[in-house]
């Protein structure tokens, strides 16, 4: 391809991506662009440039030669601005998919953009098995840290490949994974001084998606499949011995309740239900202890209680046997005792505080069918739930 087409081609993809508010973008790099590259400075190790989507240049990173966690790394300089915060969105097409959970770290002069896992800031990127978004571009908006672009008018970012990690491996070979795929195509990143990058399409350059269509296959027989899936789990439970484990007793509550299922409106379920509950009531008098065991506790049994309430009914005054206690008195200890001490023991991280709480929520629902004058009143019960 002759110079004069280079050119010609990259000023069409950048026109493609007319920039809606112009004054707050300070700069923008396409990958693969000679001429954008060499205004950027890029240097690139273990690196590919591709012909990516709708002939626009992107660029790979690539595994260690040798056996590792990081991979190819790209570095550029950037302009910032020198007196506001500066936020980097980087573009990837939305179809690209590999089989491991490669993922792609940010730098700024040296230092780490975000955490590698559960932070407030996160990676770049993280590949998965399955397309984002199959027939478009999706982008990724970062702030970059302020206090390493104030003042500045430059800066050199540099974006890495790392190999998927396991983020509750207790030593680092479990935690951290090799990089054995090639990473998504980086097609472009831009700094701008809004927190989101709206772009506008030109109109006179957008034949390349013209002939996008929404897929009409697959059809309902997706569904039809994930029914036969879910029937077949329930025949399974129905079928199977007596103790079902408290997420397979919310399941069973639920599919009594859908017209299409195995289950709807079935005694045995019921009764199968009741059993199953009778069981866990039994382990947790011999290990009180067991309520503390995860992060649900009973919750699960609770709501299923809550939404079987009156199916339920008939088992509820029955005693246990050995117990001393009628049933529905047997069901709400166990489920008070999962209650107050879960929510004394509450999580202090963002989604196991989340998991704990609605699992308290559902406790209480289930105490609020069996001995209403134990459940707390919806205020009080949901006060607790961020």
């Amino acid at each position: 391809m002759s110079h004069i087409k280079k050119v010609a081609l990259f000023g069409l993809s950048m026109a493609m991506l007319t920039l809606a508010s112009a004054n707050t973008v300070k700069d923008s790099l396409q990958f693969g662009n000679q001429q954008s590259e060499n205004l950027h400075g890029v240097k690139a190790e273990l690196s590919e440039i591709i012909n990516g989507k709708f002939n626009l240049s992107a660029r790979k990173l690539l595994p260690p030669k040798e056996e590792g966690w990081r991979g190819g790394r790209i570095s550029f300089n950037v302009n910032v601005d020198p007196d506001n915060p500066n936020y980097i969105t980087a573009r990837f097409w939305g179809g690209d998919i590999n089989e491991e959970q490669s993922r792609l770290m940010l730098f700024i002069d040296g230092k780490q953009v975000g955490q590698r896992h559960l932070g407030e800031i996160d990676q770049l990127d993280i590949m998965y098995n399955y397309p984002r978004n199959p027939t478009n571009f999706f982008y990724k908006t970062f702030p970059l840290p302020e206090n390493m672009t104030k003042g500045k008018k430059n800066i050199e970012l540099a974006i890495e490949a790392q190999g998927p990690i396991w983020g509750y491996g207790g030593t680092f070979e479990k935690y951290q994974k090799p990089m054995t795929q090639a990473s998504r195509g980086i097609y472009a990143v831009y700094i701008h001084t809004e927190p989101y990058l709206e772009l506008l399409y030109n109109s006179k350059n957008t034949e390349a998606w013209d002939d996008l269509q929404t897929p009409t296959e697959p059809g309902e027989e997706v569904l039809d499949y994930v029914k036969e899936k879910v029937n077949k789990a329930i025949e399974k439970d129905l079928n199977g011995k007596d103790k079902i484990e408290v997420g397979g007793i919310h399941f069973l509550a639920k599919a009594y309740l859908v017209k299409w299922s195995a289950a709807y409106n079935k005694a045995q379920v019921i009764d199968k239900i009741a059993k199953a509950i009778s069981i866990h009531y039994a382990e947790f008098k011999s290990n009180p202890d067991i309520v503390g065991k995860t992060w649900e506790g009973y919750g699960a049994i609770g709501d299923a209680i809550s939404l079987l309430a009156k199916p339920l009914e008939p088992y509820l005054d029955k005693s246990i046997e050995g117990t001393g206690k009628s049933t529905k008195e047997a069901w709400s200890e166990m489920l008070l005792a999962s209650r107050n001490w879960h929510i004394q023991n509450r999580r202090s991280y963002t989604n196991q505080s989340m998991i704990v709480d609605w699992y308290i929520y559902q406790c209480n629902r289930g105490i609020a069918v069996l001995t209403p004058e134990k459940a707390w009143p919806e205020k009080k019960n949901t006060s607790h739930i961020v």
